[in-house]
């Protein structure tokens, strides 16, 4: 049963949002601002008014309005582009939890915890999700199956249900977990809330409350700061808590997590020792089917 617990922290669900990245600021009502290099070494700051094959229209933070043949132009750069314009690649889940974002309908996903555990997610529809996980190193150890539906999806909240099933090897029969997950905010910046129970087929509670509130936040172009406290109360009382937190790197397709946990309790006895652990993890993007 404690590794089953073990188990089922890293994958309490595996919710994917596989929405494609987008590496480009997009253009407001007023233009977006470039810096322009000519051949003839002379250097411009302003907005691109107008542009063919024959003409570019330039206005300057001075305020002159200047014409130039698009060939003359030797480089340009936007400046005008901000952190939050590159979305996080992989915005469903804090550190080994998952956010309520939706997957994206016909994605696949990719991703491992600790190289011990493995799983694959789904989108079969706009906002209903299957996956799998398993143990890495032997599938048929513990293996579980997910399903999530997003059933509120707005540009600030979203609500997802979550409903898990843990057996194998390790396992005494089935575990199951239903849960409820509440994401504020945007995907580059919000906080969750998830909470849920752990019952076997016959409806015996096992863990009688499962609560996590994690954030992201974003730091840098391509880096997000996550954090995570995830509570375990058993039947008995006996709780197992974890801090965790990460950087995420993200890439176009990968997404690489670092940083530390800190374990206390157990889920089984009343013992209080402290564990410091390190933590990683991946995430690939498949594609799309």
């Amino acid at each position: 049963m404690k590794y089953l617990l073990l188990f089922l922290l890293f994958t309490a669900s595996l919710s994917v949002y596989a929405q494609d990245p987008v590496y480009y600021a997009k253009p407001d009502s007023t233009g977006p601002t470039f810096r322009l290099v000519l051949k003839t070494g002379v250097k411009l700051r302003g907005r691109i008014l107008y542009q063919d094959e024959k003409v570019c229209r330039i206005l300057t933070e001075e305020g002159m309005e200047l014409e130039i043949s698009p060939s003359d132009i030797l480089r340009s750069e936007r400046t005008d582009i901000r952190l939050e314009q590159y979305p996080n690649v992989f915005p469903h889940r804090l550190i080994f939890y998952p956010t309520a974002f939706p997957m994206a309908k016909h994605s696949i996903e990719y991703s491992n915890n600790e190289i011990l555990v493995s799983r694959v997610g789904y989108g079969l529809t706009k906002h209903f999700s299957v996956a799998g996980s398993f143990t890495s190193y032997d599938p048929r150890s513990v293996f579980a199956l997910h399903a999530k539906w997003t059933v509120v999806d707005t540009k600030l909240i979203r609500v997802a249900v979550d409903g898990s099933a843990y057996s194998g090897r390790r396992a005494k029969g089935i575990l199951l977990l239903p849960q409820v997950l509440v994401t504020v905010g945007t995907s580059e910046n919000n906080l969750t809330l998830g909470g849920g129970v752990v019952f076997d087929r016959n409806y015996n509670i096992k863990v009688s409350r499962l609560i996590v509130l994690g954030g992201v936040t974003k730091i840098s172009r391509g880096t997000s700061l996550l954090m995570q406290n995830q509570i375990l109360v058993s039947r008995a009382g006996s709780a197992m808590g974890i801090l965790a937190l990460a950087a995420r790197m993200n890439g176009r397709k990968a997404g690489f997590d670092g940083g530390l946990m800190v374990l206390t309790g157990s889920p089984e006895n009343t013992n209080s020792g402290i564990f410091v652990l390190p933590y990683f993890g991946f995430m690939l993007k498949l594609g799309r089917r």
